[in-house]
Formats: structure tokens, C-alpha cells, sequence
């Protein structure tokens, strides 16, 4: 379930002033933005407890890092499955 704008925008000044507009990544004042803490590709929720001020910049750099991150190794299949 989404939030629409409004709602979105609610949440993120809540998020942003419960921060004091800190960046939780790097700890710098001047935060601009939410983060999910879990990304909601991985199962995250719009949750208070799931996100937290952020710049942009920092966001944005980690949210690369994640897509670089290789996956979880596989297990081979079995030959007698």
C-alpha cells in the first residue's frame, strides 16, 4: 500500500523534523530528503521506525551502492532433484 503526495509529504516533514533535519547517514545538518532504511524493494514499509532524514546526495549515493551490491550467492541445484 502507497502513500499518495500529500500523505507522502506529511510523512516526510514528520521524519525530517523528528531528524532535526539531520542527515542519519552522515551527520551533517541540511538534510532534503527520506530515506527507507529497507529499501521497499526489499520488503521496507513506509513506517516511521523504516525511515530517516537524509540528503539527497548521501541517498542517492547509497541507493547506488545497494543496485551495485551483487546478490546473495545461489545454491546450485541438485543433479537428483
Amino acid at each position: 500500500m502507497g502513500l499518495n503526495i500529500r500523505g507522502w509529504e506529511q510523512t516526510r516533514r514528520r521524519i525530517l523534523e523528528r531528524d532535526h533535519y539531520v542527515c542519519q547517514i552522515c551527520g551533517r545538518p541540511g538534510a532534503d530528503s527520506v530515506d527507507h532504511i529497507v529499501p521497499r524493494a526489499f520488503g521496507g514499509t513506509h513506517g516511521d521506525s523504516n525511515l530517516r532524514a537524509a540528503h539527497f546526495t548521501c541517498n542517492s549515493r547509497r541507493g547506488a551502492r545497494q543496485a551495485r551490491r551483487p546478490s546473495a550467492p545461489r545454491a546450485k541445484p541438485s543433479r537428483f532433484a
